[in-house]
């Protein structure tokens, strides 16, 4: 993908110092950028390392010292301006389609434009919402309930009787429903 600097500075709201016709193609690391791509800084206990930096540009806040020859987009909160800035650059979800692979049990409900990936299992009884998205290797268990325009990450889990409200992300790896690690109070006694 390839944006303008132009057309990142208004999708995030900020004030563009430097050249406005600058292509970004991806976001990256304030030390790794290359002048193609596009970073954050912030605050100004990063001024050294925005100096030093070979990115095409950098998000960074209103009260940021000036760096001259840099292409800046400044913004009250660059943390979250680089955060929706790199929204733009996620690839489109998957398509809703059932991979071959997966494992669907007859006894589960899926809603209408639900992907599923490559080895997913999805088990009896369990519920999954309109335009949710299972990742390959996602683990649906029994009785699970998962709403509405979720994404449940490669390899997660979600154990018997789960229940996710709508828009929830589980991140890849995850497990939801599994006994935590702990200790028990006994007075004196741990």
């Amino acid at each position: 993908m390839d944006l303008k600097l132009k057309e990142l500075a208004d999708h995030i709201g900020a004030r563009l110092e430097g050249d406005p016709d600058v292509s970004i193609v991806a976001p990256a690391a304030l030390d790794d950028a290359q002048p193609n791509q596009i970073t954050f800084a912030d605050d100004d206990r990063r001024l050294a390392q925005v100096r030093a930096s070979r990115a095409g540009a950098i998000v960074v806040g209103e009260a940021f010292p000036p760096v001259p020859g840099r292409n800046l987009l400044r913004i009250d909160h660059p943390r979250l301006g680089f955060l929706l800035i790199m929204e733009r650059f996620v690839a489109p979800p998957p398509p809703h389609v059932v991979h071959d692979s997966a494992v669907v049990s007859p006894a589960a409900v899926l809603g209408a434009e639900v992907g599923v990936g490559a080895g997913a299992v999805i088990c009896a009884d369990a519920h999954i919402g309109d335009r949710t998205q299972v990742g390959p290797g996602a683990v649906i268990g029994g009785g699970v309930r998962v709403g509405e325009d979720c994404v449940v990450g490669a390899n997660a889990t979600l154990l018997d009787g789960v229940r996710l409200g709508d828009r929830c992300i589980v991140h890849p790896g995850a497990v939801i429903g599994g006994e935590g690690f702990g200790f028990q109070w006994l007075g004196d006694h741990t």
